[in-house]
């Protein structure tokens, strides 16, 4: 019965944790956006990178395209607002990867340092026709739990 229990405690709280990664595709099926975090938490002021990967899933382009990403992040900040994803032109033989384009963003944690318990947080990606949603935990800040401790 313990063991029963112990499995089902880890079961419940493994299923509550965020993901650090996320892929969806667009609703055309042409491409997958990717976002991904080397962990799944942040603490106030701090940052972590993020990375973001669009896949061209229907081979090379006929022709070279541009397309914005708007980026909107709930408790925290991003460094760019708006990412432009090139997949270059099927001549340019310069790019070693013309169906992938990748960058790397910064997370940066909310600026206030007192929060007392986990809040959730969100990366919000818009691609085309695709919302793409990325969760994450914002804990408190390591002074915080000294000052809540040294108060009880």
């Amino acid at each position: 019965m313990k063991i029963y229990l112990l499995l089902l405690s880890i079961l419940v709280f493994s299923a509550c944790d965020e993901p650090n990664k996320l892929v969806q595709n667009t609703v055309d099926g042409r491409f997958s956006i990717t976002l991904s975090m080397e962990r799944n938490w942040i603490r106030p002021d701090e940052s972590i990178p993020v990375l973001m990967e669009i896949k061209n899933l229907n081979g090379t382009l006929e022709e070279g395209w541009t397309e914005p990403v708007e980026l909107i992040v709930n408790n925290g900040s991003i460094n760019q607002s708006t990412v432009f994803v090139t997949f270059p032109d099927p001549d340019d033989s310069s790019h070693t990867e013309p169906d992938r384009f990748y960058t790397w963003l910064t997370l940066t944690g909310p600026d206030y340092r007192y929060i007392y318990s986990p809040q959730e947080g969100e990366i919000q990606a818009i691609f085309l026709d695709k919302l793409t949603r990325l969760h994450f935990r914002v804990l408190p800040a390591e002074d915080s739990l000294d000052a809540t401790s040294s108060q009880e």
